[in-house]
């Protein structure tokens, strides 16, 4: 059984993990992170959630995280606009626990979270694999464009 929570007190080494996986599966790795990237991932998510910016949504399986999103609140263009914006990100399975909706549940979750903080744009990357999930929960069909140089 699945169970699904908000993520309480400091962030474990799985979010950063999850969140490596994620940008793996996305072609987002560039060349490549530092070697330290772990502990940087997991330092900044701890300040990230201490400053009320970040929330993080798990599936939980018999004790073990098999799922992660996370919720990030983002400034737009210098704080001029009225509308406040999030992304959502480090939206990752375990690939045994895939296709079984647990990806569906923690990026709902997640929405809501944005919505409850007054959010009125929600922004995500999505893998190719993701873009039908996304696309059902109503995100606007394409990517974000980046220029490596």
């Amino acid at each position: 059984m699945i169970a699904y929570r908000e993520w309480e007190g400091a962030p474990p080494a799985a979010f950063a993990q999850f969140w490596y996986a994620m940008l793996e599966e996305c072609d987002l790795l560039g060349s490549g992170a530092v070697s330290d990237w772990e502990s940087r991932l997991t330092n900044h998510f701890a300040a990230e959630m201490q400053s009320g910016r970040m929330r993080w949504f798990v599936a939980d399986a018999g004790g073990e995280v098999v799922g992660t999103a996370a919720a990030i609140l983002q400034s737009r263009s210098g704080d001029i606009w009225l509308d406040k914006s999030a992304m959502l990100a480090g939206i990752y399975v375990v690939p045994s626990f895939r296709r079984k909706g647990i990806a569906r549940e923690l990026t709902q979750r997640a929405i809501a979270w944005c919505k409850a903080q007054g959010c009125a744009l929600i922004k995500l990357q999505a893998s190719q694999a993701g873009r039908p999930l996304y696309e059902s929960l109503g995100f606007t069909p394409g990517t974000e464009m980046l220029l490596w140089t």
